[in-house]
């Protein structure tokens, strides 16, 4: 079985963790990772794959993960291909609030804190329209023992005009209707691991997300993504992951992005399913070729609160709060 990475493609990630070893931090990678960026230019870039042909299935894994270590299905195509996920990640900056999930109805943002050298997600808000037409906002803070707010007030359980909030010990679920019939169902969960503590944010069904939603993970959802095999010269031939010239094409975006991908057996929690690990610990590509994992910069994601819908990506239409 493939080793999990412990460093990523580029080797200036400086902060990378794993689950089952409390997630200590790493500078290193593969002993067979490239030396130095300019052996990823030694041969010849693969051109990005034309645009696919319309997709009419949907996503069997819909389920999204941020902690600020982000896992995401991608839908490969051509239709048929095997599943597979995203492991990327973007520690943003301590003090800050970004965006996670951004469509017409419903907005989540993470506000990060730092813990020791890490910087780790200490709050979720949620910024629904329900039913009635009114926005409702949700949020759940590490240090209040994962207690759930509703609009300012604590609540073990809510639910009222298609907004449901609960809260399992150590985990709160939140179910919202997106303007649409099926809910969007989201966890929050207080994890905890040897040196610190962090909130875990969930989407378990997001089979009502557009197509079009953006924000840090909700960008992937339900996109096309085409993959193309890239030999490394300098990566021999028996090397333990493969690399892979992955491109994005977002419905809003002006141009397909491209960027390399390490194909491993394994998510970042050792779930034995294939992921393909990208981009340095802000979502980005210090190497010499082709985008970022994400849209843009990560700070192109910074909103100015908890509850605020504003960025440069923002899909959340507020003239649906009508009340």
């Amino acid at each position: 079985m493939s080793q999990l990475p412990t460093s990523h493609l580029y080797p200036t990630s400086q902060l990378v963790h794993l689950y089952s070893t409390g997630r200590s931090q790493s500078s290193q990678f593969l002993s067979n990772r490239p030396s130095s960026s300019s052996q990823l230019t030694a041969a010849p870039l693969p051109s990005p794959s034309p645009s696919p042909q319309p997709i009419t299935s949907q996503l069997v894994n819909d389920t999204m993960v941020a902690d600020p270590l982000f896992t995401v299905p991608l839908l490969l195509t051509p239709e048929g291909s095997d599943p597979a996920l995203l492991c990327y990640e973007v520690h943003g900056q301590a003090g800050y609030h970004y965006n996670l999930v951004s469509d017409t109805c419903v907005s989540v943002n993470a506000f990060y804190v730092e813990q020791g050298s890490l910087n780790v997600i200490g709050t979720i808000g949620i910024r629904a329209v329900n039913d009635a037409g009114s926005c409702v906002e949700v949020s759940v803070n590490l240090t209040s023992e994962c207690m759930p707010y509703v609009n300012g007030q604590p609540s073990l359980q809510y639910s009222a005009h298609g907004i449901a909030v609960s809260k399992f010990r150590q985990k709160v679920r939140v179910a919202v209707p997106n303007c649409k019939v099926q809910s969007l169902v989201m966890w929050v969960t207080c994890a905890a691991y040897s040196s610190y503590q962090t909130l875990q944010f969930t989407v378990t069904r997001g089979l009502n997300l557009s197509p079009t939603s953006h924000g840090l993970i909700g960008q992937f959802w339900s996109v096309p993504v085409t993959r193309q095999l890239y030999q490394d010269p300098a990566q021999p031939a028996e090397a333990e992951f493969q690399r892979y010239l992955l491109t994005v094409y977002h419905p809003d975006a002006a141009v397909p992005r491209s960027f390399f991908a390490a194909h491993y057996s394994q998510t970042w929690d050792r779930t034995p399913t294939p992921c393909y690990y990208a981009g340095s610990s802000q979502g980005g590509l210090e190497g010499p070729s082709h985008d970022s994992v994400i849209e843009g910069r990560y700070s192109d994601y910074q909103v100015s609160a908890l509850e605020s819908t504003l960025f440069k990506y923002s899909k959340f239409n507020k003239t649906m709060c009508v009340t």
